[in-house]
């Protein structure tokens, strides 16, 4: 399955009746991947420092700038972070310009993480709420995938943090981000300003669908942020007996504390 495909998959995937024991296996999965991931990072990062010079030593080479750049040429420079292609376009072309599939430049930008290609689009004037033929934003689709550094250079270019995607369930930004468990991503909207208590059209809060997610910690940041924990649920009942029931002691606690208070 291709990018383009695992971005719009139908949102209803996430639609049926979760199995709760099933996320609670999951969160304690995620529990231990989180507690070795930074010594696996750091052993990652040293041998690539070896070969790194190498690896990306034509990553930039820069274009003759007297040859017009064509669009197919700009997509392929915004993925191999060319970053002088990108340049070159930017010199005399339209940076809302549309791949073949009717996506936008900056929107591939974020998904793939380049930043600086997001950066040179937004500053010679994309429109950073532009969307694709699905109706999903940069926003959106970079939350989806865990972009979080994307999203840091969207929300400073002024994309709206809390329009809807209704090819996902009408489900805002931060939805995006909570229901894959992308707690960096996540939290950069939260800092942002991101509405915490919108419903998706299936009537899913934030912090719901962080629990569900398996994220504990993410779910109890969510709360602390001031997400208001007196909405129920989309069917669970309340937060806090979803959040029990989950096995997430802690988490219930603080959620019971916050509508006590």
């Amino acid at each position: 399955m291709d990018l383009d495909q695992r971005l719009h998959r139908d949102a209803s995937t996430f639609d049926g009746s979760p199995d709760l024991s099933a996320i609670q296996r999951r969160a304690e999965q995620r529990g231990r991947h989180r507690t070795v991931v930074g010594v696996a990072m750091a052993c990652v990062l040293t041998v690539a420092g070896l070969v790194i010079g190498s690896s990306f030593i034509e990553r930039d080479t820069p274009v003759t700038t007297d040859v017009p750049v064509t669009v197919d040429e700009l997509f392929e420079a915004i993925e191999v972070e060319r970053q002088s292609t990108v340049d070159a376009w930017l010199r005399s072309g339209d940076p809302d310009v549309v791949d073949a599939g009717g996506r936008p430049a900056l929107i591939f930008a974020a998904i793939r993480g380049n930043t600086d290609a997001a950066t040179a689009l937004l500053e010679e004037g994309a429109d950073p709420d532009r969307t694709d033929r699905d109706g999903s934003t940069a926003l959106h689709l970079a939350s989806l995938v865990g972009r979080a550094s994307s999203v840091e250079v969207l929300v400073a270019g002024g994309a709206a943090l809390d329009t809807r995607a209704p090819g996902f369930d009408d489900k805002t930004a931060i939805m995006l981000a909570a229901e894959r468990g992308h707690i960096e991503t996540a939290l950069v909207l939260v800092e942002s300003g991101a509405d915490l208590d919108a419903r998706s059209a299936a009537q899913e809060t934030v912090l719901e669908l962080a629990l569900l997610a398996g994220d504990p910690e993410l779910a109890g940041a969510i709360v602390t942020a001031g997400a208001d924990t007196t909405i129920p649920t989309s069917r669970w009942g309340s937060l806090a007996e979803l959040a029990d029931e989950l096995g997430f002691a802690d988490v219930a606690r603080e959620i019971e504390s916050q509508t006590d208070s």
